[in-house]
C-alpha cells in the first residue's frame, strides 16, 4: 500500500511539472511588443482561396489579416468592391500579374474600391515580369480607389501600365473636396513606395502616370513616400504623382525615376508631379531628368510641371536632373515649376541644380532655373546652380523670356536672400523680343533683396536683345537694394542694364562687402563651400552643406554613417564578425588615408564618402575572400561646389514592411502546413507513459502475490 501511494506521488510530480514546463512565458505589458491590436473577430488569411474570397458587401466592417506570405501561380483577378480593413502584418503577396488580354477596367491587387472608410497597411505587392495592364487604371495595390482610403506601409514592385490613370501602388485615389471643412474624409497615403517603371498609354488622347499614383483627385495627403521608377505618359506624368487636384498635400517624399510625357498636344511632366491644382509640398525633391518633345503646349518642371487654380507653395524642396521641353506653340520649362499659373507661387528654402532649356518653334519660350512663368511669385532663400536657356525660332511673333530664378512673371515678384551662378542665355530667331535676366527675364513689377549675381546673361535676337544683370530691363518698376553682381560678369545683348552693386572675385568672398546681409541665421561664408561665395545656412536659409558617410562593412555592424558638415570630424568603425579579422578600409575617391584599424577617424571633405571594411578569414571555410562591397557617394553640385541639402533634409526611406507581432500561421505560398509539438513535451509524455505502464505492472505482480 505504501509502494502505491509513493509511487501516485511520484506520478502527480511529473504530470505538473509537464504543466508548467509548457506553459507560455508570461510577459509584462511594459516589454510586448507594440503593435496594431488585431481584433478577436479579425478574419485570417493563409491560401490563395481565402484571399480571392475577401471582396464584396460581405467585407463591410471586417478586420482581414495576412498571416503568412502568398505566392501567387495564375494570373490573378482582382478584389473589387472591398470594404474593410487589411493588415498584411508585413507580409507579401507575389507573383502577382494582370495581362492585357484580361480587358480589366481597374488591376491590382484590389481593382476598384468605391467606399468610404476602407483601410490598407502593412503589405507589400511584388508584380512578376508580366507586369499588371488595365484599360482605366492600375496600380500595385489598388487599381481605382474612387472614396476615402488609408494606405500606410505598403509596397509595390514591378511595372504598371494603363490607358488612363497608371501608378507604381494606385491608380487613381480620390478624396473629397469637402476635406476643406472636414479632414478626416481625405485620402492618406503614408510611409509606401513603388520601384517599377510606370506608363499611361493615354487610349483617349490623354493619360496620367505617377510613379506611386496616377491620378490624385482632390484631398489627397501623402508623407513619408518615395517612388524610383521611370515614369512616361502621353499626357501627363509625374516621378511621384501625375495627376494631384485641389487640396493635395506631398510631405516628405521623393521620386528618382526620369520623366518623359510623349502627347502630340499638351503634355505636363515633372520630376515630383505633373499637374497640380492649388497644391503644398514641403520636405520633398526629386533627381531625374525631366524630357517633353514635339507637343502642341509643353510644360515641364524639375517638381512640378503646371500649377493653376489655387495658390501653390513650396517649402524645403529641391530638384538635380536637366529639365527640357521642345513645343511647335509654347514651352514653360523651370527647375523647379515649369507654369506656375495664374495665382500665387511662393518658394521658400529651394533650390534647382539642373539645367533648363525651353526651344519653341511657333511661339514664346519661358525658361527659369526656378519658375518658368507665373502670374506673382514670392522666393525667399532659394538658389540656382545650373545654365538656362530659352529659344524661339518662329519667323515672327515668339519671344523668349529667361531668368536664373524666374522666366517671367506678368504681375510681380519678390526675392528675397537668393542666388544664381550658372549662364543664362534667351534665343530669338526673328525680329521680335529676347529678355534674359540674371535672376528674373521679366515682370512687370519687381521687390529684390539680398540677393546676388554671378552666370553670365546673354539675350540674342535680330529684333529687341535685352540683357541684365538682375532683370531684363531696368524700366521695370520696383526696388533692388543690396544687391550684387561679379564685376566681371558678362551681359550681352543690344540693350543691357545694371542695377546691381559690382564687386570683384575676391570682395565677393568677404562678409564686410555685402552691407546689412544676416550673416548669423542666413548667410555663410566658407572657403571650402560654393568656391567661397556667400551660401544659405540656418534656420531661415538653406543650412550649411552637409554631406553623406556610408559604411558598408559585409555582415558586421557597423558605425559612422550619416551626414556631416564639411570640416567635420567623423568616426567609422568596422565592427565585428565572427571567422573573420578586420584588414582595411576602401575609400571611393581620393583624398582620404584611414588607419589600418577598425575603428578610424577622419576629416569630412566638402563630398559624400563612401568607405568599405575589409576582412581576413580566421579559419577555413570562412566564406569567401574576406572582401565586401561599398555604396557610392555622388556630388549634387554643379557649377559653385556640391549643392547643399534643404533643413529638415527630405529623406523619408519607408522600407518593406517588417511585421511586429505575427501571428503564428503556415508559411509561404497558401499553402497550409502543420506545426510540430516541442520536444519537451514529446520527452515528458514519454516518462508519463513508461511510468503509469510500470506502475500497472506492480500493481499487476502485487495482486499475484
Amino acid at each position: 500500500m505504501k509502494t502505491n501511494k509513493i509511487f501516485l506521488k511520484i506520478l502527480t510530480i511529473v504530470f505538473f511539472a509537464a504543466l508548467i514546463i509548457n506553459l507560455p512565458p508570461m510577459v509584462n505589458a511594459e516589454d510586448a511588443p507594440s503593435a496594431t491590436a488585431i481584433p478577436d473577430d479579425a478574419i485570417h488569411i493563409q491560401t490563395v482561396a481565402q484571399l480571392v474570397a475577401i471582396g464584396g458587401l460581405g467585407s463591410a466592417g471586417k478586420y482581414y489579416v495576412l498571416d503568412n506570405d502568398i505566392n501567387l501561380v495564375n494570373e490573378w483577378v482582382p478584389i473589387n468592391d472591398f470594404r474593410g480593413t487589411f493588415d498584411g502584418q508585413g507580409h507579401s503577396i507575389n507573383n502577382l500579374y494582370v495581362l492585357k488580354s484580361s480587358n480589366r477596367q481597374y488591376a491590382g491587387l484590389f481593382g476598384q474600391i468605391t467606399v468610404s472608410g476602407v483601410e490598407i497597411k502593412n503589405v507589400g505587392i511584388n508584380i512578376n515580369a508580366n507586369g499588371i495592364t488595365a484599360i482605366d487604371s492600375a496600380g500595385g495595390l489598388i487599381g481605382d480607389a474612387h472614396s476615402r482610403v488609408t494606405v500606410s506601409n505598403c509596397f509595390a514592385t514591378g511595372d504598371v501600365t494603363a490607358n488612363v490613370c497608371a501608378g507604381g501602388l494606385i491608380g487613381y485615389c480620390y478624396g473629397s473636396y469637402f476635406s476643406i471643412v472636414d479632414p478626416s474624409i481625405r485620402c492618406i497615403v503614408s510611409d509606401c513606395y513603388a520601384t517599377g517603371r510606370v506608363t499611361a498609354i493615354g487610349a483617349y488622347d490623354w493619360g496620367y502616370a505617377g510613379g506611386l499614383i496616377g491620378y490624385c483627385y482632390d484631398s489627397v495627403t501623402v508623407s513619408d513616400c518615395y517612388a524610383t521608377g521611370d515614369v512616361t505618359a502621353q499626357d501627363i506624368a509625374g516621378g511621384l504623382i501625375g495627376r494631384s487636384g485641389l487640396g493635395c498635400v506631398t510631405v516628405s517624399s521623393y521620386a528618382t525615376g526620369d520623366v518623359t510625357a510623349t502627347s502630340s498636344a499638351d503634355a505636363c511632366v515633372g520630376g515630383l508631379m505633373g499637374n497640380g491644382y492649388g497644391c503644398t509640398v514641403s520636405d520633398c525633391y526629386a533627381t531625374g531628368r525631366v524630357t517633353t518633345s514635339y507637343s502642341i503646349w509643353a510644360y515641364a518642371g524639375g517638381l512640378i510641371a503646371m500649377c493653376v487654380n489655387d495658390d501653390v507653395t513650396l517649402s524645403n524642396c529641391y530638384a538635380t536632373g536637366d529639365v527640357t521641353a521642345t513645343s511647335s506653340a509654347g514651352a514653360y520649362v523651370g527647375g523647379l515649376i515649369g507654369n506656375g499659373g495664374n495665382t500665387l507661387c511662393t518658394l521658400s528654402n529651394c533650390y534647382a541644380t539642373g539645367d533648363v532649356t525651353a526651344t519653341s518653334s511657333a511661339f514664346h519660350a519661358y525658361a527659369g532655373g526656378l519658375i518658368g512663368q507665373g502670374k506673382s511669385v514670392a522666393l525667399s532663400a532659394c538658389y540656382v546652380t545650373s545654365g538656362v536657356t530659352a529659344t524661339a525660332s518662329i519667323s515672327y511673333g515668339g519671344y523668349a523670356y529667361v531668368g536664373g530664378l524666374i522666366g517671367n512673371s506678368y504681375d510681380g515678384a519678390t526675392v528675397t536672400d537668393c542666388y544664381t551662378t550658372g549662364d543664362v542665355v534667351a534665343t530669338v530667331f526673328n525680329i521680335d523680343h529676347a529678355y534674359a535676366g540674371g535672376l528674373i527675364g521679366d515682370s512687370n513689377r519687381i521687390t529684390v533683396s539680398n540677393c546676388y549675381v554671378i552666370g553670365g546673361v546673354t539675350a540674342i535676337s535680330s529684333g529687341s536683345a535685352y540683357a541684365g544683370d538682375l532683370i531684363s530691363r531696368s524700366s521695370v518698376s520696383g526696388s533692388v537694394t543690396r544687391c550684387y553682381r561679379l564685376s566681371t560678369q558678362k551681359i550681352a545683348g543690344t540693350q543691357t542694364s545694371r542695377v546691381c552693386d559690382p564687386l570683384t572675385s575676391d570682395e565677393m568672398k568677404r562678409q564686410q562687402s555685402f552691407v546689412n546681409w544676416n550673416f548669423d541665421t542666413v548667410w555663410a561664408i566658407n572657403s571650402q563651400i560654393n568656391e567661397g561665395y556667400p551660401h544659405l545656412r540656418g534656420t531661415t536659409g538653406t543650412p550649411e552643406e552637409s554631406y553623406a558617410v556610408s559604411v558598408s562593412s559585409s555582415y558586421a555592424t557597423s558605425t559612422g554613417a550619416g551626414s556631416y558638415k564639411a570640416g567635420g570630424s567623423v568616426t567609422v568603425n568596422a565592427g565585428t564578425r565572427s571567422g573573420y579579422t578586420f584588414s582595411s578600409w576602401t575609400v571611393n575617391e581620393g583624398g582620404i588615408t584611414l588607419a589600418n584599424s577598425a575603428t578610424a577617424t577622419f576629416t569630412m571633405p566638402a563630398r559624400n564618402v563612401a568607405v568599405t571594411a575589409n576582412w581576413t578569414p580566421t579559419s577555413s571555410g570562412g566564406g569567401g575572400d574576406g572582401g565586401s562591397s561599398g555604396g557610392s557617394g555622388g556630388s549634387n553640385g554643379n557649377g559653385g561646389g556640391s549643392a547643399p541639402t534643404p533643413s529638415p533634409l527630405p529623406s523619408p526611406s519607408p522600407t518593406a514592411p517588417v511585421p511586429t507581432n505575427p501571428v503564428p500561421s503556415p508559411t509561404g505560398g497558401g499553402e497550409e502546413t502543420t506545426s510540430s509539438l516541442p520536444i519537451t513535451t514529446i520527452v515528458i509524455v514519454v516518462v508519463v507513459a513508461v511510468l503509469a505502464i510500470a506502475g500497472i505492472c506492480i500493481l499487476l505482480l502485487r495482486k499475484r502475490k
